[in-house]
């Protein structure tokens, strides 16, 4: 099998917030979803509001699961690194 997803992570309201130390501490996050979870980010990149993805998963994974899978845990460590951000 060979199935990939392109996944958009949207800021709430669009907001800029996604700096390069931000983005540095996501790309770490996602090194260890992809061990955790055997999915394979073959691209990552993000524009200030948004951050692109391209992931590689097992069928056993649903586009929604993979979906929040990555939103739950990097929202959670990101407001853990960087508390200013919920302002």
């Amino acid at each position: 099998y060979r199935i990939r997803y392109h996944m958009v992570l949207v800021v709430k309201y669009r907001k800029s917030l996604i700096s390069a130390e931000v983005f540095e501490f996501l790309k770490k996050i996602f090194v260890g979803i992809s061990e955790r979870y055997f999915l394979n980010f073959q691209a990552i990149g993000s524009d200030g509001n948004h951050i692109h993805i391209l992931v590689e998963a097992a069928p056993r994974y649903s586009p929604s699961r993979i979906m929040q899978i990555c939103k739950s845990i990097t929202a959670i460590q990101v407001f853990k690194q960087f508390p200013n951000l919920k302002k």
